[in-house]
């Protein structure tokens, strides 16, 4: 059985084929086959100027896609505006790094009207402002029943508020930790972390003692302890150990 490749059968009906070396043929009407110099096929650079790497599809002009694009890697020379809705993320591991050039705004809409409300905005060389209430992390520790023992996040900014009237022994977190709020490790020259604690209780009959980890001191002790009602303590790390300030 005869086997063929490419062929052509010049009918009567009167076909034109038409196009520069390397266009992608297509049906203009009217019987017609042509190309064009804006969709070309570079094979074995047989595409001068074009550009493009060997064995690549060359379009130019604007390419409108209903489905969906996959590829294993996107590289854009231009971005204009990108519009999204939902979740998003960009970035999977502790080494990522998102550089921008320019201003950087993030606002929320209310009503779901047209006015934006900037939360976080910051301008190059010029200014930067949170236009909310700062929000840190927040622990409910202590009871009055027997003697709890609690271990201290390692998160950067978090509060503890110490509960009931029994003693409670905190063991703040490794000085050396900086993790987020999920457990991973960030960047490993943020080390430091505040922590604050504040006895919350009117009648506490027992003192509440902070410990250190793993032979860590806090303002170069072993142990700080809180006595008496209502008292706080304000924690930072510098790397190595915790202080009072």
């Amino acid at each position: 059985m005869a086997r063929f490749g490419w062929a052509y059968v010049d009918c009567t009906d009167g076909v034109n084929i038409d196009g520069v070396t390397g266009s992608v043929m297509f049906l203009t009407g009217n019987n017609s086959i042509s190309g064009s110099n804006h969709l070309l096929y570079n094979y074995n650079g047989s595409v001068p100027g074009a550009g493009g790497a060997q064995h690549s599809l060359i379009l130019t002009g604007t390419l409108y896609v209903s489905g969906a694009i996959s590829a294993s890697s996107y590289h854009y020379e231009d971005i204009t505006r990108i519009e999204s809705s939902g979740s998003t993320r960009f970035g999977n591991t502790v080494d990522d790094v998102h550089i921008r050039t320019g201003s950087l705004k993030v606002v929320w809409r209310t009503g779901g009207g047209a006015s934006a409300n900037p939360l976080l905005h910051v301008d190059l060389y010029t200014s930067q402002s949170i236009n909310m209430g700062m929000r840190v992390g927040y622990q409910s520790i202590g009871s009055s029943s027997g003697d709890p023992q609690y271990a201290s996040s390692s998160t950067g900014y978090y509060l503890f508020g110490v509960k009931g009237t029994g003693p409670v022994e905190i063991r703040v977190h490794a000085a050396s930790a900086s993790l987020d709020d999920v457990g991973n490790l960030i960047d490993p020259s943020m080390t430091g972390s505040i922590l604050v604690f504040k006895d919350e209780s009117t009648a506490r009959t027992a003192a509440i003692v902070l410990s250190g980890t793993d032979g860590e001191t806090i303002d170069g002790q072993p142990y700080y302890v809180l006595t008496g009602t209502m008292t706080s303590v304000s924690l930072y790390s510098n790397g190595s150990n915790w202080f009072v300030f």
